[in-house]
Order: C-alpha cells, then sequence, then structure tokens
C-alpha cells in the first residue's frame, strides 16, 4: 500500500508541474530604445473634428457672424482633435506651428487654444486682422510643448474669433476654410515620426537534411517591431518587405498571412523552407508617406551547424518531469529482483557469510559504476566547453575508456595475488572523489589527464563484480544483471540532474557548471566508500581461495619480483575458451566504441543539446537496467555465448541502419534500444564460466580490459577519421556519417566471429562444464 501511495504522489506532482512545462516560451522583440527620427509632422484639419495626418480633399468651413461688432461675444469654432497616439511621442523642439485660412470683412482677431487630452497646454493671439473676400492665411507660433506625449493621448485645437468691427457702422464676419489643396489648414509639430527596429529571428525553424551538407530548416519566422509616433499612415505598410539572403539565393518577401496585419507593431514573414540552416541573414525595407526610403541594418544570425535544440525547453522540462515517476517504478521493481536474488542464493545456499554485506556491495558498485557511466557520457561536454575541437572531444572519450579498461585486469591481478579487496577499493573510491574536486579549476589539458586518472581508479570497481561471482556461483549471470541494473539506475538519475545542473549553471562559467556535478558526484562515491569499510565478511577482502577453512590468510610479505610476478601471464588461463570469447567481445566493441559511444555528439551536432541528451541517457538507462535485471537469467539459461551473438547481431543490424543518416526523432529510438547489457553481462559471465577460482579476479578485470580497450580503439578511429574528413571541408554531420558507414563492415565481422564461437562452445562438451568444476 505505502509503495501504491508514493507512486501516485509522484505522478500527482508530475502532473501539477505538466502545465508549467508545456507552456511555451513566447519570443518577444528584442529591448531596443524607442528613439525614432525627428521630422516636421503636419497634421492636416480634415472634417469639423479631426485632424488627420494626411491632406484629403475635403472642403470645410466654418462662419462666426458678429452683427454686433465688436459688442458682440466671442464666437468659438469647432476643437479638432488627433486621433490616439500610438507610441511615445518625442517633441523634437518646443515650438509648434497651426496655420488656418480665412475670408469676410471688418476687422478681427483670434485666439488659438492647443489642449492634450483636454488640458490647455498654450494659447496664442493673432492679433487684428483685416478680412477680405479672398482667403488669406493666417499663422500661429506657440510653445508649451510636453517633452513626450505618451500613448493613448490626443491634441487638440481651437480658436475662437473677436471681432473688432464698429458696432451698427460695420458689419462683421469671419468664415474659417480647410480640407482643399488650396487651403491645407495644418497643425505643424516636429515629433518622432516611427521607427523600424532591425528584425529578429521569432522562431529559428526546425532544422531538416536539406539538399546540401548543412541542415536546412523549415517553418523559420523573422519578425520586426515597427513603432509610430502620430500614426501609423506615416508608414507605407504595402511597401514593407523583408530582403534575405539565403546560401545566395536573394529573396524579397511581403508579410505574409497575419504577418500583413500588425499585431502590436510586429509584422512577420513566415519561410517555410530556408536552405541555409547555418547563416541566416536578412534585413527590412520600406517607404514613407514622405516619399523616403527606409531600410534597417542588415541582421546575420550565426546558427551552430547543428541547428537550434529540436525539443523546446517546455517540451524537454515536461519529459524530465514524466521521466521522474517511471524511475520510482522502476526502482520498487528492481527491490523486488534483489529479494528474489537474496532468496533464491539461500535456497541453493549461496550468498555473503554476513547478512547486509550484498546489499552493502551492491549500494558501493552502484555509485562507482554510475560515475563510471556519467563521466563516459558528461565528461567530454565539459570538454567542449574549455574549448576542446571535435577530435580533441573524441580523443578525451577514447583515453577515458582505455584507462577504464586498461587498469580493470590490474587492480583484478594485485587483488588475486594480495587480497585485500575492502582496502583497495576504498582507496580507490576516496582517491577518485579527491581528484573531482579539481575539476572545475583545471584547465584543458589538466583536465583531460586528471580525469583520466580518476576514470583508471573506477575500474577498481570490477574486484566488486568479481566478489559477487565468488558469492553466487550458480547464479552468475543474474548476480551480474542485479547488479548492472542497479548501477544503471543510478546512473539515469545522475546522468539527469548532473545534465540539468550542468546546463542551468553554464551561463555562469564552466567552473560552475562542473561544480554542479561535483556536488552530486562526490558525496555519493564517499558514500560508496563508506559502504565498502563497513563490509563484515572476511570474503569481501579475501578471495575464496584464499581462505582456507574458512580463516582468513596470515600476512604475506612479497619480494619485489614476487610483487611484479602478478602482473606477468595477464593471458594466461587454464581453459582454452577465455581467449576466443575475449576476442569475441572486442570484435563487437570495436564497431561499438566508434559508433555508439560518439553517437550522443553526434545527436547534438543534428539538434539535441546537452540538456536533452543527459534525459536521452537517462532513458537509454531505464530501458536496459531492464534489461539488465532480465539478461543474466538469460546467461543461466541459455549461455552466455548465445546472449553474446545476440548483442552482436542486435548491434550490427540496428546501428548499420542508423549511419545511413537517418531523421533525428528515428536515430534516437535507436539510441534507446537497450542492447549493451547483453554485451556486458555475456562478456562477464563467459570470463565467470571459463576462469577457475584463483584466475577470476583477473579475469574479470581482463573482460572490462578488452571491452573498453576495443571500445577506446574504435573512438581512437574516429579521432583520426573525423580529423581527417572535417580538415577536408566535411560538415561535423556528414563526418559522422561517412565514418559510421565505414565501421558496417566490422559489425559482419563481429557477428560471423560471435556465430562461428556460440556454435563451437555449444558443440564442445568442455562448454557445458564450468572451469572451476576442474579445479
Amino acid at each position: 500500500m505505502k509503495k501504491i501511495i508514493v507512486i501516485s504522489l509522484i505522478l500527482i506532482l508530475s502532473t501539477l508541474a505538466l502545465p508549467l512545462a508545456i507552456a511555451q516560451e513566447e519570443v518577444l522583440p528584442p529591448d531596443v530604445d524607442y528613439e525614432p527620427e525627428m521630422r516636421m509632422t503636419r497634421l492636416f484639419a480634415y472634417s469639423q473634428d479631426t485632424l488627420s495626418p494626411e491632406l484629403v480633399e475635403r472642403a470645410e468651413m466654418y462662419t462666426h457672424n458678429f452683427p454686433l461688432g465688436f459688442g458682440s461675444f466671442s464666437s468659438d469654432g469647432p476643437t479638432l482633435t488627433t486621433p490616439s497616439f500610438v507610441r511615445d511621442a518625442p517633441i523634437g523642439s518646443e515650438d509648434w506651428n497651426f496655420s488656418l485660412w480665412a475670408s469676410g470683412n471688418a476687422q478681427v482677431d483670434i485666439d488659438l487654444f492647443l489642449f492634450i487630452d483636454g488640458t490647455e497646454l498654450d494659447q496664442i493671439n493673432s492679433g487684428g486682422i483685416t478680412l477680405s473676400e479672398v482667403k488669406q492665411r493666417i499663422d500661429f507660433t506657440g510653445g508649451n510643448l510636453p517633452d513626450n506625449i505618451s500613448i493613448d493621448q490626443t491634441l487638440s485645437i481651437r480658436w475662437t474669433v473677436n471681432s473688432g468691427a464698429t458696432p451698427l457702422i460695420e458689419n462683421s464676419d469671419c468664415t474659417i476654410h480647410w480640407g482643399s489643396a488650396e487651403t491645407p489648414t495644418n497643425l505643424t509639430i516636429s515629433a518622432g515620426m516611427y521607427q523600424i527596429d532591425d528584425p529578429y529571428l521569432e522562431n529559428e525553424g526546425t532544422p531538416f537534411r536539406g539538399d546540401g551538407e548543412n541542415y536546412s530548416r523549415s517553418e523559420l519566422v523573422w519578425a520586426v517591431q515597427a513603432r509610430w509616433a502620430l500614426d501609423e499612415n506615416q508608414l507605407e505598410k504595402g511597401t514593407l518587405v523583408l530582403h534575405a539572403d539565403d546560401g545566395g539565393n536573394e529573396l524579397i518577401i511581403e508579410p505574409n498571412g497575419e504577418g500583413i496585419k500588425s499585431d502590436s507593431g510586429i509584422y512577420r514573414w513566415e519561410i517555410e523552407e530556408w536552405e541555409d540552416g547555418v547563416i541566416l541573414s536578412a534585413h527590412v525595407m520600406w517607404n514613407d508617406s514622405s516619399g523616403l526610403h527606409g531600410m534597417t541594418n542588415q541582421v546575420i544570425e550565426m546558427m551552430d551547424p547543428k541547428g537550434p535544440s529540436i525539443l523546446s525547453s517546455g517540451l524537454k522540462t515536461t519529459l524530465f518531469f514524466l521521466t521522474i515517476p517511471v524511475l520510482i517504478g522502476v526502482g520498487f521493481w528492481l527491490k523486488g529482483r534483489f529479494e528474489t536474488l537474496e532468496e533464491n542464493g539461500k535456497e541453493l545456499g549461496h550468498g555473503p557469510g554476513k547478512e547486509g554485506d550484498l546489499k552493502r556491495l551492491i549500494v558501493a558498485t552502484t555509485f562507482l559504476i554510475a560515475g563510471i557511466n556519467n563521466a563516459l557520457i558528461l565528461y567530454s561536454f565539459h570538454t567542449r566547453e574549455l574549448g576542446a575541437s571535435e577530435d580533441i572531444v573524441i580523443l578525451h572519450l577514447c583515453l577515458l575508456a582505455f584507462a577504464l579498461g586498461a587498469f580493470g585486469p590490474i587492480w583484478g591481478a594485485i587483488a588475486d595475488k594480495w587480497g585485500h579487496r575492502k582496502q583497495l577499493m576504498a582507496f580507490a573510491i576516496i582517491g577518485a572523489s579527491l581528484l573531482m574536486l579539481t575539476f572545475p579549476f583545471l584547465p584543458l589539458e589538466g583536465y583531460i589527464l586528471v580525469s583520466a586518472l580518476q576514470v583508471a581508479l573506477f575500474s577498481a570497481v570490477r574486484m566488486g563484480v568479481a566478489v559477487g561471482t565468488e558469492w553466487y556461483p550458480e547464479q552468475k549471470g543474474e548476480f551480474l544483471g542485479v547488479l548492472y541494473a542497479f548501477a544503471s539506475f543510478a546512473a539515469a538519475i545522475g546522468s539527469m540532474l548532473c545534465s540539468k545542473l550542468y546546463v542551468t549553471l553554464l551561463p555562469t562559467s564552466t567552473t560552475f557548471a562542473m561544480l554542479g556535478i561535483v556536488g552530486v558526484s562526490v558525496p555519493a562515491l564517499l558514500f560508496g566508500a563508506w559502504m565498502i569499510l563497513q563490509f563484515e565478511g572476511d570474503e569481501f577482502s579475501w578471495p575464496v581461495w584464499m581462505l582456507k577453512g574458512g580463516k582468513k590468510p596470515d600476512v604475506v610479505k612479497l619480494t619485489i619480483s614476487e610483487k611484479m610476478s602478478m602482473f606477468r601471464g595477464m593471458l594466461r588461463f587454464e581453459s582454452k575458451w577465455a581467449l576466443l570469447c575475449l576476442l569475441g567481445v572486442i570484435l563487437v566493441a570495436i564497431p561499438r566504441g566508434a559508433v555508439v559511444l560518439t553517437a550522443l555528439r553526434y545527436l547534438e551536432v543534428v539538434g539535441f543539446d546537452v540538456d536533452f541528451t543527459g534525459l536521452l541517457e537517462a532513458w537509454a538507462v531505464i530501458a536496459v537496467l531492464i534489461l539488465y535485471a532480465v539478461i543474466g537469467k538469460v546467461c543461466d539459461d541459455r549461455g552466455p555465448q548465445t546472449v553474446l551473438l545476440w548483442s552482436a547481431a542486435a548491434y550490427g543490424t540496428l546501428w548499420s541502419i542508423f549511419s545511413i543518416g537517418l531523421p533525428p526523432m528515428i536515430a534516437v529510438l535507436i539510441f534507446v534500444v537497450p542492447i549493451y547489457p547483453m554485451l556486458l553481462v555475456s562478456n562477464d559471465a563467459l570470463m565467470a564460466k571459463f576462469t577457475n577460482n584463483e584466475e577470476r579476479n583477473r579475469g574479470i578485470g581482463m573482460a572490462s580490459l578488452v571491452a573498453f580497450l576495443g571500445q577506446s580503439i574504435g573512438i581512437l578511429a574516429g579521432f583520426f577519421a573525423l580529423g581527417y574528413l572535417i580538415s577536408s571541408g566535411k560538415t561535423d554531420i556528414i563526418a559522422y556519417e561517412t565514418f559510421y558507414r565505414a565501421n558496417v563492415p566490422l559489425w559482419i565481422l563481429a557477428i560471423g566471429f560471435t556465430f562461428w564461437l556460440a556454435k563451437r562452445i555449444d558443440a564442445s562438451e568442455e562448454g557445458v562444464i564450468d572451469a572451476e568444476i576442474s579445479e
């Protein structure tokens, strides 16, 4: 019941987080100061109550009669008002000018009032004017304008005519004219009229394989923000076009779709297919109502050759949260597999001598193997951020794989000859933790060397693997499967968490980004070291063959010659099948290192960024840990040689298809197909099967050596091949895919040899008898 409640709570919390994760980030225009060009602007009197930014041929008049001459009351004219201002309008000077046309008889003077939002700003009197039947222009000049006119404010102007005629002697009337080309009554101010900012990418588009070597983009959207002060009509919208350069192809495009109608002053150009997905270049051109031609600056967006992230940040966050309940559910399932292993072992009389040592072994080796997994996945991202070129990144990955494989049998040989496995493993883990503390502060060259040394210490985990095969001699495959499943479970959590921390902290600096990984990894490693020191049974520290009569061996001091002798005869085994099995593993491991271990970087190149590849690795690990938990049982039932053949066939088929250059989302599906458990568990199970107790630690170490040595050979081949192809002018994408296709013959060779090996072992009488039985 408690398990069901916990899982339900996780699902509910993930569901609550889902809407937040799905919400897409709105791409806002760049923050640009509004500083439009100042220009003299005329607002023409248009009707009885409106000022218009353009002259419209519509003759209007307003007549003022004064029957009593100067004894008559003043006569107010209409109030002419502008439309609301669309944007804040800076005013260029404190002067304004107003002209109107008047005819009539006798003498008048005119008061002119200027208002903003109904509040009077200024009042000007024309002085005495002698009218006639001929229309005459009367000019007014004033000041007191505000520094700027804000959005939604209006300017208004009204005149009042006062008669100066002698009462009863002179007839007095005045007619004001406007609205025609002959009488262009207008208000003139100096103001910033409009501003069109430089274009920006509202949508970087979706990358896809185009005709060339670079990726093209679909549904790319350019946008531009157009801002105006007094009226939109100062801009001739019909002339607004995007002038773009698409890999040498000139594009002149009008705003399309809804972009024709401005949305808060934003115009858009959606381009269905943009050929050059790396260099995006465009500017905007237009004409205004004054006949001037305008143009923005040329904007060049240099995109990473991989293109933008295929997945939005919202979708990645959604997938991150949805992965959590899956991990919780798998964790409960793994707990059940562990309990089954314990129960089956007790029925057969197997297992550690002291209660709790199996849990300690699983926990300690889990954290150590998870550290190895994160090293092979995340360390290369930091290498790249420190400035390494693509071939150096691949070389670093090769060094890590080589150090992991090469030092495995060395630790095993020491343990076979000297024992003290508990002390050796604790020393290795603590040393690896201390080395990791230096990572954030190391330059590129130092980081590459120290990280390789740390991984060499990580390889001491092979001694822990050997211990389990001694505890469960008839359940080697099942133990290995459960062990690697727990390790993969921890690696999935570590991959998700560390990649998220790295991406979050990277904008600050690479030092802080690596500190995030260190802050998670070092405490986990130290906890694993503490668990090792808590082992109670002697059979962990000492191999089974040393514990004669259940007593730990006496301390033996070895000479230098005797100490060195433990490294001689590393490839000598009692069974003839041991070396053939190692050969089969290395034939599978070479193309795996070349293709599979470099695939995460390839996926990053084609459009998946580091936080998603960390999440992707978590999915892959979830898939493999489920297979880990069952493949050991299959090895025990069907034979590890058969499982090794299956791994070669699955790898060769799927990854040969991968090398064709699939669409990114299909390539991802191949990446997460679980195959590695078949290779790793069958490798260790074969060496456990064909080595005796005195060879066991070294044999398990050799299994690690050939697996990682083969993978490092494949990665090293990638270092040289990619370096050559890229220096020859190939893009990163084409270089990777060309190199991947070159590995297809190696897959064929691996499948052929493992098929022959499985048939020979199955047909041999020695193949059904463990080498340890022949002691």
